[in-house]
């Protein structure tokens, strides 16, 4: 693209007196202001953060978009707009945006991961693919109703897949559900950054896991996935956004979003769908 077709910067407002910083809202916000620059031909991002910057936004911003990061307040034309951010109910981590993005401009939200970081990572993991990466939610108070993992239930679905490998995201996964496993790996295992973990998903088979920030990765893919969240988690705004469906209306095939419990059965159910 030359130069004269590009646009100025664009700037996105992360509000953290809005709600705790989660990775999960950061990447939707990500998402949301990468189709905004792709739609109006801008090469770089300014995003101002309105409270203490949390430890994984450098890492959650690894893209092939230039991103500029400083503190401050809003400004009039930031985005998400202040009139939805001031609004009841707001959330970083609603998809109301990216869905209403992706019918005004035709773009499937799709995340952007610099090559030299795809590189590093791939010779990373080089030794476990393919494999499916997989996201355990564990979180206080570890209960299914907030969509947190059943220990048991992965442990059951590991084994009976021990010929398949599995790469489990993040630092929170129960022991109980992965120890002793050999085809099982911890991301941290193989050394691999946050940056590098958010970009191995798109270098998957496939990804399984709970409706919690990792999902995200895949949900901005082209790689099948199935990602599991409690029917009772949420339930109004997934009946808002995700209406009788069982995927967003911008996914793929082989892309579900399945408002159900995380059983063996289910995520049998799910691999088989992915492969």
């Amino acid at each position: 693209m030359s130069a004269n077709l590009k646009t100025a910067a664009l700037t996105g407002f992360w509000d953290l007196s809005v709600e705790q910083p989660s990775l999960g809202g950061l990447l939707v916000l990500r998402q949301e202001l990468e189709m905004l620059a792709e739609s109006r031909r801008a090469d770089s991002i300014d995003l101002i953060v309105n409270g203490h910057e949390p430890s994984f936004l450098h890492d959650a911003l690894r893209s092939t978009f230039r991103w500029n990061i400083r503190e401050g307040s809003d400004l009039a034309d930031s985005w998400p707009p202040s009139s939805e951010r001031t609004s009841s109910g707001f959330t970083y981590g609603s998809f109301a945006r990216v869905l209403r993005l992706w019918k005004q401009t035709s773009l499937r939200p799709r995340l952007r991961w610099p090559e030299s970081l795809l590189t590093a990572t791939q010779k990373k993991i080089a030794p476990w693919l393919p494999l499916i990466s997989v996201h355990l939610k564990w979180t206080s108070p570890f209960r299914p109703e907030k969509s947190n993992a059943e220990p048991q239930e992965w442990r059951s679905f590991f084994a009976a897949n021990a010929k398949r490998r599995f790469l489990v995201l993040g630092d929170e996964s129960p022991r109980e559900a992965t120890s002793g496993l050999k085809n099982v790996t911890l991301a941290h295992e193989l050394g691999l950054s946050l940056a590098e973990q958010l970009c191995s998903v798109t270098l998957s088979q496939g990804f399984l896991g709970m409706s919690s920030s990792f999902c995200q990765c895949a949900i901005f893919s082209r790689i099948p996935y199935a990602v599991f969240k409690h029917p009772s988690h949420h339930a109004h705004e997934m009946t808002v956004e995700l209406g009788e469906s069982e995927d967003w209306a911008f996914a793929e095939t082989r892309q579900k979003m399945w408002l159900t419990r995380a059983t063996a059965d289910k995520l049998q159910e799910a691999l088989d769908l992915l492969l």
